[in-house]
């Protein structure tokens, strides 16, 4: 079990990565991890690794072999929610090899303002997604809010089988708005 929650990280590489630097046919998993209520402040601005699966300012992620993920179930029940990503480069959440993620609630500004690295480009990682998801299973999403994104933002949701993934469906928890964004994580 673990909590991340009321942070805020400003201009670091990533906000928070869980990813077990092993071998990929070694033993990794975590259950029960909850992000919450942290402030995310220009991720994704240096140190562009191709061949490492971190992408996300948010990463919860295993490295496979072949240049894949690891299976399905490496981590349960993930929570994302209520937090705030600002000016982020590439994806703010990247999440693999789960089962078990809600993601909600969190908003999004000014993200993807500027040209994404090849961070990820190694596991096929679309760097100009808001939200990237693989291996996963039993995944929802719920009132996510984008407000000003930038051009470089060109999928709300992304990752191979997405119609698998997601519990509820389809990408409709994650809607671009006008106007500014409410204040606070």
């Amino acid at each position: 079990d673990g909590l991340i929650e009321n942070n805020e990280e400003i201009e670091g590489h990533s906000g928070v990565t869980v990813c077990p630097e092993i071998p990929s046919r070694a033993a990794a998993g975590i259950a029960n991890l909850v992000i919450r209520g942290n402030h995310f402040i220009g991720t994704g601005y240096f140190c562009p690794l191709w061949n490492s699966c971190q992408a996300g300012c948010i990463s919860v992620t295993q490295a496979g072999e072949d240049k894949n993920f690891h299976a399905i179930g490496t981590y349960q029940n993930i929570v994302i929610e209520g937090n705030r990503f600002d000016d982020i480069r590439g994806p703010s959440i990247l999440v693999t090899s789960a089962q078990g993620v809600t993601i909600e609630k969190n908003i999004f500004n000014h993200v993807m303002t500027a040209k994404p690295g090849e961070t990820g480009g190694n596991y096929g990682v679309n760097p100009q997604a808001l939200i990237w998801l693989d291996q996963c299973t039993q995944v929802t999403l719920s009132d996510n809010q984008v407000y000003q994104p930038g051009p470089f933002l060109k999928q709300l949701v992304a990752g191979p089988n997405l119609e698998e993934i997601l519990s509820n469906g389809g990408t409709s928890g994650v809607e671009i708005r006008s106007g500014e964004p409410p204040p606070g994580p």
